[in-house]
């Protein structure tokens, strides 16, 4: 008879590799729930997060510093437009930073939990997104 001996290295580098694999996933579950845009309650409006949104976003943020800021029509995610005023912008920056820091906790939350997990492949980290 023939028995089997595990060797405690390929174990281990098995087991840091399919960690590894699904942190991956995880990230990348937090990138999309982060751009998938972002609810601003005062208009009962979506607005887009994905990153040429940002970039426009940013811009914004820029010439309201500079205290150069007209309003503008912006079109938000169901095909609407609506005037983006500087209060209604810093509603939707501060909407924007609340989903992306409970989405990084959530992906903390995930990473943890699936790193103490017997079979990290079997970990579903697909609840509590925003």
């Amino acid at each position: 008879l023939h028995s089997w001996a595990i060797d405690d290295t390929l174990f281990e580098a098995r087991l840091e590799s399919q960690q590894e694999h699904i942190w991956e996933k995880i990230k990348s579950k937090r990138l999309q729930a982060i751009t998938s845009g972002v609810y601003v309650e005062s208009v009962n409006k979506w607005f887009h997060t994905d990153e040429v949104s940002v970039t426009s976003y940013s811009t914004i943020a820029g010439m309201i510093a500079l205290n150069n800021y007209e309003p503008v029509q912006w079109k938000v995610m169901d095909n609407t437009w609506l005037l983006l005023t500087e209060s209604l912008f810093k509603e939707l920056q501060t909407a924007m930073s609340t989903k992306t820091n409970a989405n990084y906790e959530v992906a903390e939350m995930h990473k943890a939990a699936m790193l103490e997990a017997t079979n990290p492949l079997e970990y579903d980290y697909g609840e509590y997104w925003l």
